[in-house]
Formats: C-alpha cells, structure tokens, sequence
C-alpha cells in the first residue's frame, strides 16, 4: 500500500520555471568565483568561525537556560514555555524576515542580529548581580534571541552560496556541521563546569550566559570584516512586501521535492533539538541523579555524534537518493532518543545523546545543502522563510509540549513517547512520495 502526499514528482523543472521572476539586469562588475579549496577561501572561514563562536554560545547556554528556569521555578512547564519562546519569534516573522533578507544587504542584518543578541543575552548575568532577575526576563531574553536567530538563520543560509562554489555546496555544509559539532561537544560540557562553579544552580547558570554573550563579540568581528558581498546584485523592488512573500509561497508549493522536504522537515521538528534537551535535562538531573557537569557531558555528547554524521553524510548522500536519507536519518534520531530514555546511567544516556546527534547532524546536511543548490539565489531568504516557518512552528509547539509531558508523565515517559512518535513518522513517511525525492 502506498500513500501519496502531492502530485507525481516529474512535473518539478516546469512548475518552478512557470513562476520564477526574470533575472536581475545589473552593470555591476560580477564577482569572482570563489577559490577552489575550502580552506583558502578567507571570507568563508570567516563565516565558519564566527558560527563556531555562535555555536559554542548557544551550547553553554543550551545547558544553563533550563537549569536556571527549573533553579528559579522548579516547573518544567515554565523552562518548556521559556525555550519555546526562542522559537515563537519566527511563527510571527520568518516569512517577512525571508523577503526582507532578499532585500537588504546579508551582512549587515547578520552583524545587527549578534549585536541584538549578545546585548539580551548579556543583561541576564548583569540582572542577577543586581537581584533583579524574573522568569519575564527570561523569556523577554528568548524572544530577542528568536527575533535573532529568525533574521540570521535566513540569512547565513541564503548566503553561502555566494561564498562557496555550487560545487562545494555540500562540502561546506559539511564543514560547517561538523565544526559546529565540536563546538556543540564542548559548549554543553564547559556550560556544565560553569554551572557547577557558581554558589548555587542559578548562580552558576547566569555564568553561561555571559560566556555565550562574550562569543558574540568574536561572531560580530568576523561578520563584519567579510569583503565579499553575501547576495547577487539588487534593483530596489517596487513591488509590495506581500507580493514578494506569495512569490516565496508558490515557489515552494511549486518545487515538489522541497515541498515534501518541508512536510517532513516540520513533522520531525516537533521532537528535534531544544525539545529533546528539555527532556533529558530533567531525565538526567532527577531519574539519574546527575551532577550539572555531567549533565553538560550528556548534552555534549550529542555533538561528538553530529562529528560522526557529518563526515559520512557527504558520501552517503552522492551515493542514495535524499528521500531514502530523509527517511533513515528520522530512524537513526528516533533509535536514539529511545536509547536515552532506557539508559541506566551516565554513559547509556551518553550513548543515547550520540546517536540522536548522528540524526540531527545528517537531518541539516542533507536538507539544507539540497535547498541551497536548487533555490535561485534572488529566491533564497523567502523560499527558505516558509520552510522554516514549518520548523521553528512545530520547535514552537513541541518544546512546552515536551514540558507538559514531563511534568505529567516523568522524563523518562516522555523521551520513549517522542521515540515512539519520530519512529512512526519515519515509517509513514517510507510510504509516501517522500522516497522518490
């Protein structure tokens, strides 16, 4: 039996090409191809570092935010709500954000988007000292994070095509996935020493914050020293924000494979990254009893496993069709969050974390390198817009949710009932057209 999501995937080129607007007529010089090698490329490595910074940020603080809200509350509900919060933004934003990217110039909105960031980020620690810190705050601080991420998340993705040779593509979605592996292995275990140092739990906690805020210092210097320009050359548009939006709509609809690809994208989201942290924080800190450096080793280890998905992802995916690593990649994810919620201790949870990063790390590789190699470049922030409308729409659902279930049910329930739920996904997806990609 097989089921069908859309109409046959053969009818792609003349959809797209019915609807993509005429190319942009400029005088302008054309910029150089980019250098053969990844490595020589100077305004790429630029880029990559100031990622690095911004990854190693965010796992510090992807340790301290929910033991800060469970030290202040002790509600899983409320460190649900404070990490939904960080996606809500773009339910709001991401399709405007994608046609305003489009216009505006790449650069700039990603230095002003770490500057936002840093700035809220940084107010958490200075509140603390003062006394003064609320569960507001925290979810005021989230949203300015999402706003943030909503804007820059578009626009780092929409640009490195200018940056790198189509060719190299994938190469350098791969490099990028990988370095933030690392960052990603050894910002949870470090955000975990940090916590661990403080007078208390919410003490030591407000010291990943101002860690993550000093890393984007380094993001904002190398963002803003890139000399090549991160978009194809713009006529100012008179057409309507609307219609440049709808524009981003239909080319989506239109490009069946990418249509599919943001159906499973959002599905799978609902138990993808923040909502799985929440989980196993709690799962760790009450069922195992861990200590907050062990904690951030957990964590962590999910960056060891992204290293792993991201050297062998590239092979796999010249080699087997996107649909059928779509598919195993859900597998792959689900497999492991269900090891972590059979661990018995420190190392089964460690083991579990791996696994899940394998997932994740192959989930972007494989998703975002296809969007980027076939999505016009004056397309790039609108299409990409409305597909991470999907995705940061389910993170936005999923981690409260995640919340409630733990509150209600226990850790560990909750972490065998979003295995469950990525596993039977992945087998309904293998019945559809999603396999033909």
């Amino acid at each position: 039996m097989e089921w069908t999501l859309t109409p046959a995937l053969s009818r792609r080129e003349r959809e797209c090409s019915s609807i993509l607007p005429a190319p942009v007529q400029s005088s302008v010089t054309p910029v150089p191809l980019a250098p053969d090698r990844l490595l020589s490329n100077w305004d790429f490595l630029r880029v990559w570092v100031g990622q690095i910074a911004w990854s190693l940020g965010s796992g510090v603080s992807l340790v301290g935010t929910p033991l800060l809200v469970l030290a202040l509350t002790n509600s899983p509900v409320q460190a649900g709500l404070v990490a939904g919060a960080r996606s809500a933004p773009y339910l709001l934003l991401g399709l405007p954000a994608g046609a305003l990217i489009d216009r505006w110039n790449r650069r700039t909105v990603l230095v002003c988007c770490e500057v936002g960031r840093g700035l809220a980020v940084a107010s958490v620690p200075i509140a603390w000292a003062l006394g003064a810190l609320t569960i507001y705050q925290l979810v005021g601080v989230a949203l300015v994070q999402g706003i943030a991420q909503t804007f820059s998340n578009i626009a780092q993705v929409a640009a490195l095509p200018r940056l790198v040779r189509r060719e190299q593509i994938t190469a350098a979605q791969a490099l990028n996935t990988s370095s933030l592996g690392v960052a990603a292995l050894i910002g949870p275990g470090l955000g975990g020493v940090l916590v661990g140092l403080g007078r208390d739990t919410a003490d030591g906690a407000t010291h990943a914050y101002l860690l993550d805020a000093c890393t984007a210092i380094v993001s904002v210097a190398m963002l803003a020293t890139i000399r090549r320009p991160l978009q194809d050359a713009r006529v100012p548009s008179a057409r309507r924000l609307r219609a440049e939006i709808v524009e981003g709509l239909r080319y989506l609809r239109a490009d069946r494979p990418v249509y599919l690809l943001a159906i499973v994208n959002m599905v799978h989201r609902i138990c993808l990254g923040p909502v799985v942290v929440l989980a196993v924080v709690v799962f760790g800190r009450d069922v195992l009893q861990l200590p907050a450096t062990q904690l951030g080793f957990v964590i962590g280890a999910a960056g060891a496993g992204g290293l792993i998905g991201s050297v062998v992802t590239p092979r796999l995916q010249r080699r087997l069709p996107i649909g059928f690593l779509i598919v195993a990649v859900m597998l792959i994810h689900g497999s492991g969050i269900g090891l972590v919620g059979l661990a018995p201790s420190l190392v089964g949870a460690m083991v579990g974390m791996a696994v899940v990063g394998v997932g994740e790390a192959m989930t972007s590789i494989v998703q975002v390198s296809y969007r980027l190699a076939t999505i016009p470049d004056n397309l790039q922030g609108r299409v990409n817009s409305v597909y991470r409308l999907g995705s940061f729409g389910a993170q936005t659902i999923g981690t409260p949710l995640a919340g409630v279930l733990v509150e209600a049910f226990g850790a560990r329930s909750a972490l065998w009932v979003m295995s469950a739920y990525v596993l039977a996904s992945a087998l309904v997806f293998s019945r559809t057209n999603v396999r033909k990609i």
